[in-house]
């Protein structure tokens, strides 16, 4: 029993790591930076866009299109290599969780 208390109290004790903050960035001539609904929204979207695809086919895969300079905070989950999930914390976009490339998103 006391065993089972030392646990629970290390883990109501122990805060998570915390979560790196820094700004989404759009590169290129872009303003807007696309944040994918998941790893396999993204692939088909990069696929699409490679394609030139009509738009209407890539949309409902985008979560969302905050501003170059929004405020995120990058998410627990690591969705692979050289990608990031996120967290938009301003702007119209706030609250928005996806996920970006890496390059699209600067830690400071």
């Amino acid at each position: 029993m006391i065993g089972w208390l030392v646990l629970v109290a290390s883990l109501t004790v122990t805060p998570p790591p915390p979560a790196a903050t820094g700004v989404l960035i759009a590169t290129g001539p872009n303003t807007r930076v696309l944040v994918w609904k998941s790893v396999a929204a993204m692939a088909e979207g990069r696929s699409l866009l490679r394609a030139q695809a009509d738009v209407n086919r890539i949309i409902p895969l985008v979560a969302c299109t905050p501003l170059s300079g929004t405020a995120a905070i990058e998410a627990a989950d690591e969705p692979g290599d050289a990608l990031c999930g996120v967290l938009v914390t301003q702007g119209e976009w706030a609250g928005c969780r996806g996920v970006v490339e890496d390059d699209y998103f600067r830690r400071p």
